[in-house]
């Protein structure tokens, strides 16, 4: 893979992340895309984040399946570590879904804009379709 190419997913990987969880997530899934098995601590020591905010963000991928993990029991504290895993399949599987509802978005939308009437009142402060402009 060229520099080229791992830039164009670098982009694609930041516009899915920001539309489902925000641009906050970004940082995050830079941390962790080519790893396996993150700790959440370190996530949260690198990011300077808390790691209730942390899982939160994970969370937030997991509900995308974006991420995955493991959970292990820290012996010394009794308490479970979680370790974490980006998932670059289901971001190419998201990532087409995406752009597939856009694209069919942008199909109804250029329909219904072919087949429909449309005013604009002269200082071009509204638009209306035929019959919001009857009731006017």
């Amino acid at each position: 893979m060229t520099n080229e190419d791992a830039g164009k997913i670098d982009k694609i990987l930041n516009e899915v992340v920001e539309e489902i969880a925000g641009n906050d997530i970004v940082p995050l899934v830079e941390l962790i895309k080519n790893k396996s098995n993150v700790s959440e601590f370190k996530i949260a020591e690198k990011l300077g984040i808390t790691v209730n905010h942390i899982r939160n963000m994970l969370y937030r991928l997991d509900n995308y399946n974006l991420v995955f993990f493991t959970r292990k029991k820290d012996k010394k504290k009794g308490w479970y570590v979680y370790y974490w895993t980006f998932n670059m399949t289901e971001l190419r599987n998201l990532a087409v879904k995406l752009k597939t509802e856009m694209l069919n978005k942008i199909k109804n939308k250029l329909a219904s804009e072919e087949t429909g009437i449309y005013f604009i009142c002269p200082d071009k402060h509204i638009r209306a379709n035929h019959e919001t402009a009857m009731e006017y």
